[in-house]
Parts: structure tokens; C-alpha cells; sequence
């Protein structure tokens, strides 16, 4: 799925802003309708329409391995 520039499909790895909040996570499908449905780091599933986020941003692996260090150390 074409976003803008940037082409997302399942699998990625992205930081996306919805009205406040920004969300890390792994795109688990994207459906018919143009929905997009991640898996964040705490493991909850969150859908939404990237017309609607205010970014997206595709993480490299470097960035999302120091995001998932970073969460390690925070959760113990």
C-alpha cells in the first residue's frame, strides 16, 4: 500500500501519530479497506486509516532494536 512517498506492507516496522498518541509496532494486515491493523510492543492490536494519522514513519531494524532495548530496560 502506497502512502504518500512511502510504501508500507506487512511486516513493517512503524512509529505512526493518531490524534495525540504515537504508536510503535509491526504491521500485522492490511486490509480490503485500506485499514491498517499493527501489533504495538505491549502487544495490543490497534486498526486504523493512514488518511487519518497525522505520520507514518517506517523504522529501520537499528532503530526499532534500540526501541525495543529501551522498552526492556523501562519494564524491569
Amino acid at each position: 500500500m502506497k502512502i504518500g512517498k512511502i510504501e508500507i506492507k506487512e511486516g513493517d516496522k512503524i512509529r505512526f501519530m493518531i490524534g495525540i498518541r504515537i504508536f510503535i509496532g509491526t504491521i500485522k494486515q492490511i486490509t480490503e479497506y485500506n485499514d491498517v491493523i499493527v501489533e504495538d510492543l505491549l502487544g495490543n492490536i490497534i486498526a486504523f486509516k493512514p488518511r487519518n494519522a497525522k505520520f507514518i514513519q517506517l523504522l529501520t531494524e537499528e532503530e526499532w532494536n534500540r526501541i525495543l532495548e529501551r522498552y526492556n530496560q523501562n519494564k524491569k
